[in-house]
């Protein structure tokens, strides 16, 4: 998928990996990949649920950036997808809740735009690791 373009006023790196397979490192017994495996997929299928409902939401709104609603779903995205590894869509949520935070304006419908390309992306790219294959 193409990188997004930047978004006034939000900053984040978006040359992070969208999947850090390294986060995992040490976290599972070597000796038992399918133990590895059925766990990730868990994990992963409660995010796609969770967060898939929190991108829709944040597609949906309506308000101001600073309203709590909306801060609220993009710091719940931001802290899963760090759980999960999925370091550059955790760089955007954390570049917009600081953006927030220091009252820097920016354009929400880029946002959106941006939330929903990395989230999707950083799905593709977990799927596809040898980690849950």
């Amino acid at each position: 998928m193409d990188q997004i373009s930047e978004i006034d006023g939000v900053e984040y790196d978006r040359d992070l990996p969208l999947f850090d397979g390294d986060h995992f490192s040490g976290v599972f017994d070597p000796e038992n990949p399918d133990a590895r495996k059925s766990l990730l997929l868990e994990i992963f299928g409660l995010f796609r649920e969770e967060c898939g409902s929190r991108v829709e939401a944040v597609e949906r709104f309506l308000g101001q950036a600073a309203d709590t609603v909306y801060r609220e779903n993009i710091h719940f995205i931001a802290g899963s997808a760090a759980n999960l590894g999925m370091a550059r869509l955790a760089g955007l949520c954390r570049g917009v809740e600081q953006a927030i935070i220091v009252g820097r304006t920016f354009d929400l419908s880029a946002c959106r735009v941006a939330l929903r390309s990395e989230y999707e992306s950083s799905c593709e790219a977990f799927s596809a690791d040898p980690l849950v294959r």
